[in-house]
């Protein structure tokens, strides 16, 4: 593994050059950033590129992560490169020395401990001016820049980088030391030339810190007036734009609340996300976001730029966020003719796909042949890259822009649609039938069917032919979602249909299977719990090699019971009852075979309990047979009854006396439970016989007998 102080200098290099104190910015994951550029951070440049050095010098088949400097001495030894081997000597005391200044350290140095660090930075920085040439000669370069800005030796570093740095070789070892000469630009006092140069090469981490003075209007505004078009601009506006962007999207998520104007999410945005460490924008906010819009406008039309888009795309986007969709399309449109750079380009087409989304014409086939041409368009760039930015935008533009849109316009189809095809884009490919069951299964069995008639034959439409394209269920996934959803709804028939074409192989391997084979629904729910063990994760994941389908088994089972029911005699007629309670309970969401009519289980579930779900036909076969001439079962359907009460009989609060805890009962007599156990003990009193076995073990009924 590789050496902890080489990991920690090649990763965090940059951590050096500044200081900088980060907000905890947290964003829920439907809330991407648009204004934000696909070039790959400097960080990850620089990781990347050391990265593949190494392990081509080191021939390994390892990503560097895993290589220690032994690794990399011992590659130097074999291939007899003794300037490598000198040149690592000097890099690892570089290294030792590097981790001493770790932002990590809680430990203060003695002066001795400064002293040697001194020493050693003098000997390397001696070492690397006695390396000037060769094919490391760069790399003992870098080093003594290295060394020079641990020691606080700026201004030479300044003259390296002019005098030879600069005609260095391009590549990330002559990045890295343009970026350690703008670390002493900025320790220097020149700022400007500091953070361009951070910039340019997307060093956000450097300007994050550096800038923080400048990050709203008025800094933006000062810095303008004295460099129109610098570099560093285009870092202020995609910070301050994306700032605004989350005041806006904290005042959307809070719009049905109490906090429902702008002005209260800024404040939250201030105060639960550590904005102390930015400069703050004004208080007054649609003052201040108005007023941005036209200075971007502006500079837009000034002329003073070479870069028009970027200011406009930044005035589009914040018109948005105040809810001007008309001027913000206009403004993007404007801004996509405008010159620009490729990457600032790209980046307003992107903006331009979502603000489009916020027009009416959403549901005309113009607005969809374009929105499909866009998104083939990015699925294309993003097939390139596999940039998160991109696949991020595409996922604010189907979820925020497209879903949002149709779901206001009233098409809950292809909003549906466009939901289920975000969200089966943003998934891991290996696991994508696990959103797609999320997203698919809540809906009725008619809009199911639907959605698969589209999927399957999508017609004219762009946007359906677009989603049919992208998103892939198979068959036994279809048929399992279809024909579970059936059961719930009580279509046993409808739901044999598609359930029995379902591979045991399919039903092998989902999480429920666990369940399927340990738990019978034919046993009643209030007879006792059946845990099956399933407290160990990893055994529950197990392929369990089922035997039958347990869910056509439970159709057919109660296929019999509804058949056998009509003809039955009375006393058959109450045993069939409570044999339907007890199966239709166990499947409903409150059973412990839940498996049987959805996917996932919680202690959670609300109430009330609608008469049409299967715990409600569950409760009126139970209410059916508490009406029987035969005490028996009179009951064991109240005990059923008692069992499926949410309105509990007594409640237990505990509370801290300074001492200890103290339980406090209170017996709540004008409950439901309360009632029933109340009908119990009456039918057990004067039907002795009528006690069952699992009622005399009722520790409920014994508890409500003490405290009645």
């Amino acid at each position: 593994m590789i050496n902890r102080i080489l990991r920690i200098f090649l990763i965090s290099i940059l951590l050096i050059n500044a200081f900088p104190g980060k907000a905890c910015v947290w964003t829920a994951p439907e809330r991407w950033y648009m204004f934000k550029f696909d070039s790959p951070s400097f960080e990850k440049y620089f990781d990347d590129e050391n990265d593949k050095f190494w392990t081509e010098y080191c021939r390994c088949d390892q990503p560097l992560s895993w290589v220690s400097m032994d690794d990399m001495k011992g590659a130097a030894k074999r291939k007899n490169d003794l300037n490598m081997l000198k040149y690592l000597d000097a890099l690892e005391s570089y290294l030792d020395v590097a981790a001493m200044y770790s932002l990590n350290s809680w430990e203060y140095p003695t002066a001795q401990e400064i002293e040697q660090r001194k020493q050693t930075l003098r000997k390397i920085i001696s070492e690397c001016r006695r390396n000037t040439s060769g094919p490391l000669a760069n790399r003992w370069l870098l080093l003594e820049m290295r060394a020079n800005m641990l020691s606080g030796n700026y201004a030479d570093n300044i003259r390296l980088w002019e005098s030879n740095g600069i005609k260095t070789a391009p590549g990330y070892v002559r990045e890295m030391m343009r970026n350690i000469y703008a670390n002493a630009l900025l320790k220097t006092g020149k700022k400007a030339e500091a953070w361009n140069i951070y910039a340019d090469q997307n060093d956000s981490k450097s300007l994050q810190w550096s800038t923080r003075k400048y990050t709203n209007l008025a800094g933006i505004k000062d810095l303008y007036s004295k460099y129109p078009d610098a570099p560093i601009h285009r870092y202020l506006l995609k910070k301050y734009v994306n700032t605004l962007q989350d005041v806006a999207d904290i005042y959307h998520d809070n719009r049905n609340g109490s906090d429902s104007d702008l002005n209260n999410a800024l404040s939250e945005y201030w105060d639960d996300i550590n904005g102390k460490s930015y400069a703050r924008i004004d208080k007054n906010h649609m003052k201040e976001m108005t007023e941005f819009v036209s200075f971007s406008d502006s500079v837009a039309k000034s002329g003073d730029t070479d870069n028009p888009c970027l200011w406009e795309t930044a005035s589009a986007l914040c018109s948005y966020f105040l809810g001007d969709f008309k001027q913000a399309r206009e403004k993007i449109d404007k801004a996509m003719s405008m010159k620009s750079d490729t990457d600032t380009k790209d980046m307003a087409r992107r903006i331009r796909m979502l603000l489009a989304t916020s027009s009416d014409d959403i549901t005309t086939p113009t607005f969809k042949r374009f929105i499909t041409d866009e998104l083939a368009w990015l699925d294309g760039q993003i097939e390139k890259s596999g940039s998160s930015t991109l696949i991020n935008a595409r996922d604010r533009i189907l979820n925020l822009g497209l879903t949002k849109g149709y779901e206001e316009r009233g098409d809950r189809s292809l909003a549906r649609l466009m939901r289920i095809c975000r969200d089966y884009l943003g998934a891991n490919p290996e696991y994508a039938l696990n959103p797609m069951r999320d997203d698919i299964f809540p809906n009725t069995s008619g809009d199911i069917t639907e959605l698969y008639a589209t999927l399957e034959n999508p017609g004219d439409d762009p946007l359906k032919r677009y989603a049919a394209s992208k998103i892939k269920l198979t068959d036994d996934f279809k048929n399992d979602i279809l024909g579970t959803k059936y059961l719930q709804e009580g279509e046993w028939e409808k739901a044999i249909s598609y359930l029995q074409k379902v591979s045991m192989d399919y039903l092998d391997n989902q999480p429920i299977a666990f369940y399927a084979a340990r738990r019978d629904y034919t046993i009643p729910a209030w007879n006792g719990h059946q845990t099956g063990k399933d407290s160990d994760y990893e055994e529950t994941m197990k392929p369990q090699h089922l035997k039958r389908n347990a869910k056509v088994d439970f159709c057919n089972y109660m296929l019999r019971l509804e058949d056998e029911a009509k003809d039955a005699s009375p006393a058959r007629k109450d045993e069939i009852g409570l044999q339907q309670a007890a199966a239709l309970y166990q499947a409903s969401r409150f059973g412990q075979c839940w498996y049987l009519s959805q996917y996932g289980f919680t202690q959670y579930e609300k109430y009330p309990i609608c008469e049409k779900e299967l715990a409600g036909r569950a409760l009126a076969h139970l209410r059916e047979c508490a009406k029987s001439s035969d005490p028996k079962v009179k009951a064991a359907a109240l005990f059923g009854m008692i069992y499926a009460s949410p309105d509990r009989w007594m409640t237990e609060t505990s509370s801290w006396n300074g001492h200890d805890y103290t339980t406090q009962l209170t017996v709540n007599r004008s409950s439901g439970q309360y009632a029933l156990l109340t009908a119990l003990d009456k039918t057990l009193t004067a039907n002795p016989e009528s006690l069952l076995p699992e009622i005399s073990r009722c520790d409920v009924l014994r508890q409500w007998r003490k405290h009645r």
